[in-house]
């Protein structure tokens, strides 16, 4: 599993940005996904040690956004593995912790 370290030093490179934190996700079966704070905003970033698992993902974000429905723009996104022993995707946060905390609460509660 990639880790909260490696994250944050893919989202400063990418970025440029020395996070100040990340958080572990545990939502989606297919990546590993952490939402990451800078200091002006907070990304989501998935990775994935196989990259077909994002094959078509932007794509299919944009198909999406053009008909309306809110989805996170994708910011950076990497599939080669040649920087990275990963793929990875830098995504605007749809979703804040605390939002993702208060509805799993929520969903365990029903």
């Amino acid at each position: 599993m990639v880790e909260a370290r490696q994250v944050m030093r893919l989202v400063a490179d990418v970025l440029g940005s020395e996070p100040l934190g990340a958080t572990y996700m545990d939502f989606g079966h297919m990546s590993v996904t952490y939402e990451v704070a800078l200091p002006d905003r907070q990304v989501m970033a998935r990775t994935n040690e196989r990259a077909e698992v994002f094959a078509g993902t932007a794509r299919n974000l944009a198909i999406l956004a053009g008909l309306g429905l809110p989805v996170p723009h994708v910011i950076a996104s990497d599939l080669s593995k040649a920087r990275y022993p990963f793929a990875y995707m830098i995504l605007e946060s749809f979703m804040s912790v605390r939002t993702y905390m208060l509805m799993k609460i929520q969903l365990d509660l029903i």
